[in-house]
């Protein structure tokens, strides 16, 4: 089986899932429709959806933490101003302060799901994945079945789908030189019957007795929980009373308690005989975070387990299934609660919460717990805040013994950041439309435990679904989208929370200092710019900027979206080619000697790759044109010649070619010299080269000279592109040929995953740019003000040219409703009335068992398309459903008899059983 899908989530941990929905608003927010989605997890769906949270049980949130000054500066509640879609996901879920019914979760998670058209699928097992170039493109199961998407997210705990994608992963702390550390996993349970106040008297009486040297049974304890151990028996002492020596009793609120004594974790360990050390024991009774549930519920996160880097790894890969240890253990967990405690009942979670399991490399921007300390992202950019202290329970094996061998006295960071939310962490070079959300992003030393933490992890995701979105509509990759994008696509959708990160200077430098100490050593690349990170020429740039061939402008910048001047791509041609003279170099009036690109303009001369004006002049500080571009590079390699220039039908705007330019232009797209990004058909010959776009071009020609290794771009126009315009889902559609045809005139398009989706509606903005690339229509009437289609939208262009052109209007006089979809009569009335046909004879439409759906004052219309064949109805040739959403095929078959009515694009005679005329429906 194999099926499309626009973004694909693997895993299904909550940041994972908000991240999907956050997606789908977007795209619905911008285009009027939702997209295909779908979420994939290796787990059994049925008991929940929701990863550790629900199946896990995690049911006591960590929120985040805020000083109370601060809440009241910036008018905060308890938690700061979380993200939004976690804001909603909470509400959902009933979710009072903490504590989180799995239940309700997975209820909330299923409905938000729900709302958006997603499907989920579980029980999944990669066998492989599937690339096309360096991008992702789809997932095969070990069952056989195939899914493909444009976008991914990773949100599994061990960035496993990454992993597959070829992505490094580094097991435990290796960015602590730790490969084998790892935080422990916790076996969440549920009691039943053990109410607060029972708890509160239990563990009154052990401190007392605990706290009683005279007390022998309470020494005891101690002795048997401490392994023998002086300095450990000391910690367990200590950890009973506060610094004024009183006890430490459980303190409890709304719907959660804190267990903050060792008291029954001493206890249980003496019952077991087995000291409170997860390395000696495998295991400890930790003193819990409980959250209250209904019905009589308690909710423990306190049964830790000691794992290595390479058991975690195991752990999750196995669907985070407790193994038979954890399991033994568990029983003697639960015999204890009943006898010990009076606990009626004692269930454990199905799966295990895994804190880490290790983190992958190459993301776009590594997110270390300096940088967290510094307040993280700019302010420009963030996304939200959060505040959580660097959290290592159970800590991290072998730390203190590295530290202390490089002279520090402590592994302790008592200062808590409060730092800005980006995505760059969790955005991969490669493949650059997957990002992992999840503990296992880009963090770097202490990052790895504020990161693990599913709020923050939540406002990332949120900040992904929206690049997600992004990336989408207009045709880019997902590492390509920018925090500044995301935070405007939040402030639109009025949903930006507030920014209030703290950079603690001091407290940043110490562990900035710290950090990097006891990283393991890594080989230093080359400095490179630092604002390529993402960007869709990335790779051709680095391999032009390692050779020397192209340089910043400063600051460690490339601004790879600015032109570039004639003068400046003279010199980038003088230092990427060395070929020899094949002319005397021309004077220019306006290149003098002193000039500092003198030298590189005579010698791209020289080469034949850059002439001047008729008037004499260079015009060096001119910017160059794509068109000016190209064609120095074809003159300069002799590439003209031997090439149809019928293939530049590829290109949407082949007309806007000079005609001086067509067979240079066509040997340029067959020699594979061209990129046209975000549309491959778009060629814009007059429009500025970027500083990317030169660099790309540059790159290809060296290729083609064998002088550098290729690299796979989706940009890239290539000969199977020119010659094979065909969908990857119409091989079998009543609609085929025209679709095809019309493709490779570059009259109708499909998606980035080679799908042309021919069953799909149609909105009204994409049928405005068929028509407009049909028909190019002269302006009749003054331009419309449509007040939601913004001069930045997609298809605003195609939008008022069909509008003035006579072809579609407004729905009033001020909304053009570009996301509404086209209905099958506004169709046939646009190809009738923008090319002015007039009316024929209504009774033709006796024909038609719905013609009474037809507005009386469109049947002459709609006569007229009759009579010139335009009328296409499929699979009821005699019903013409008016009010319909007209299918992006139909759409094809009807706009295609239109050009052929009008002569236009010398398109061949296609028939189909579908077209209504006289003798079909005779």
């Amino acid at each position: 089986m194999l099926r499309t899908f626009d973004l694909i989530v693997f895993g299904d941990e909550v940041p994972g899932i908000l991240g999907l929905v956050s997606a789908a608003r977007e795209y619905r927010r911008q285009t009027g429709q939702y997209p295909r989605t779908l979420v994939m997890t290796k787990s059994n769906a049925n008991p929940g959806i929701g990863g550790h949270l629900v199946r896990g049980e995690l049911s006591y949130l960590d929120r985040s933490s805020v000083s109370s000054d601060l809440r009241q500066h910036y008018q905060l509640d308890t938690f700061g101003d979380p993200p939004a879609i976690y804001k909603e996901f909470l509400d959902r879920s009933n979710v009072d302060w903490v504590a989180l019914d799995p239940q309700a979760a997975d209820t909330a998670l299923r409905q938000m799901l729900g709302e958006v058209g997603a499907y989920i699928v579980s029980n999944v097992e990669i066998d492989r994945v599937l690339k096309t170039g360096n991008r992702l493109s789809g997932i095969q199961l070990t069952r056989g079945d195939t899914y493909l998407a444009r976008q991914f997210l990773d949100a599994t705990v061990n960035a496993e789908l990454a992993q597959f994608a070829g992505v490094e992963k580094q097991k435990g702390f290796a960015t602590f030189g730790l490969p084998e550390a790892e935080l422990p996993v916790t076996l969440c349970f549920q009691t039943e019957g053990l109410s607060i106040a029972k708890l509160k008297h239990i563990e009154a009486s052990y401190l007392q007795r605990l706290s009683d040297l005279n007390d022998a049974l309470g020494q005891q304890w101690l002795q048997r929980a401490s392994g023998g151990s002086d300095s450990l028996a000391k910690l367990l002492r200590n950890s009973l009373t506060d610094k004024a020596g009183r006890p430490l009793t459980l303190y409890s609120d709304r719907d959660f308690v804190d267990i903050r004594s060792r008291a029954l974790s001493i206890v249980y360990h003496a019952h077991r005989n087995q000291p409170f050390s997860l390395k000696d024991s495998g295991f400890v009774l930790d003193n819990g975070n409980i959250a209250v549930l209904s019905g009589g519920r308690l909710s423990w996160n306190s049964l830790l387990f000691f794992v290595t880097g390479s058991e975690a790894e195991a752990l999750a890969r196995n669907t985070a299934k407790p193994n038979a240890t954890m399991l033994a253990e568990f029983q003697q967990v639960r015999q204890w609660f009943q006898e010990s405690l009076g606990a009626i009942d004692v269930k454990p979670a199905a799966e295990l919460y895994i804190r880490h399991a290790g983190n992958v490399t190459g993301v776009v921007s590594p997110l270390s717990g300096a940088q967290m300390l510094k307040g993280g992202v700019e302010v420009g950019e963030a996304l939200g805040t959060f505040g959580y202290h660097f959290d290592v329970r159970g800590g991290i094996d072998g730390l203190g013994r590295q530290a202390s061998e490089r002279g520090y006295k402590s592994v302790s960071v008592h200062t808590k950041p409060l730092f800005n939310i980006g995505i760059r962490h969790a955005q991969l070079r490669e493949p650059p439309n997957l990002a992992v959300v999840s503990p296992a992003s880009g963090f770097e030393g202490y990052a790895a435990a504020a990161g693990r933490i599913v709020e923050f992890n939540a406002g990332v995701a949120q900040g992904l679904g929206i690049a997600a979105a992004l990336a989408l509509i207009q045709g880019r990759q997902l590492s390509e989208i920018s925090n500044t994008e995301v935070r405007r696509a939040l402030a639109r959708r009025g949903q930006l929370s507030k920014v209030y990160g703290i950079g603690q200077a001091e407290a940043a430098t110490a562990l900035s200092s710290f950090e990097k100490t006891l990283a393991p050593e890594k080989s230093i690349p080359p400095t490179e710019p630092i604002d390529i990170a993402g960007h869709w020429a990335e790779p051709y740039i680095k391999a032009l900027f390692d050779r020397n061939i192209i340089s910043g402008v400063g600051n460690n910048r490339f601004q790879p979206e600015e032109p570039l001047t004639r003068a400046a791509f003279a010199a980038v041609l003088a230092r990427a080619f060395d070929r020899d003279s094949v002319r005397d170099s021309q004077v220019f009036l306006d290149v003098s000697p002193s000039f500092w690109g003198y030298n590189a303009i005579v010698q791209a001369n020289r080469m034949g790759f850059m002439a001047g004006f008729p008037n004499g002049t260079f015009r060096p500080s001119q910017n160059v044109t794509r068109l000016q571009a190209y064609l120095a590079l074809v003159s300069g390699l002799d590439l003209v010649g031997g090439v149809n220039p019928d293939v530049l039908s590829y290109y949407v705007d082949r007309n806007r070619i000079p005609s001086y330019a067509v067979h240079a232009i066509a040997s340029a797209s067959v020699a594979g010299l061209i990129a046209d990004y975000p549309n491959r058909r778009l060629f814009r010959p007059m429009q500025d080269m970027t500083r990317a776009e030169v660099a790309v071009a540059i790159y290809q020609t060296l290729t083609l000279l064998s002088e550098v290794p290729r690299i796979e771009s989706p940009y890239i126009v290539t000969v199977d592109r020119l010659v094979d315009s065909d969908f990857s889902d119409i091989d079998t559609h009543w609609a085929r040929d025209f679709i095809r045809e019309l493709a490779r005139k570059g009259l109708v398009n499909g998606y980035n995953d080679g799908s042309f989706r021919p069953d799909a509606p149609l909105t009204r903005a994409t049928f405005a740019s068929f028509l407009a690339k049909a028909f190019d229509p002269p302006p009749e009437r003054p331009p419309a003000e449509f007040r939601d289609v913004l001069p930045t939208f997609w298809a605003s262009r195609a939008i008022q040219q069909v509008y003035r052109g006579g072809f579609l209007s407004g729905l009033s006089e001020t909304t053009f409703a570009p996301q509404l979809n086209v209905q099958r009569l506004q169709v046939l009335l646009a190809l009738v009335n923008g090319r002015d046909l007039g009316g024929a004879d209504a009774s033709e439409l006796a024909r038609f068992v719905d013609r009474a759906e037809i507005p009386t004052w469109a049947q002459p219309a709609v006569a007229t398309a009759f009579d010139r064949r335009l009328v296409v109805n499929y699979p009821d040739l005699d019903r013409l459903r008016p009010t319909a959403d007209a299918t992006r095929a139909e759409v094809a078959v009807m706009l295609y008899q239109a050009l052929r009515d009008e002569g236009l694009w010398d398109l061949t005679l296609l028939e189909s059983p579908y077209i209504a005329d006289r003798e079909t429906l005779s």
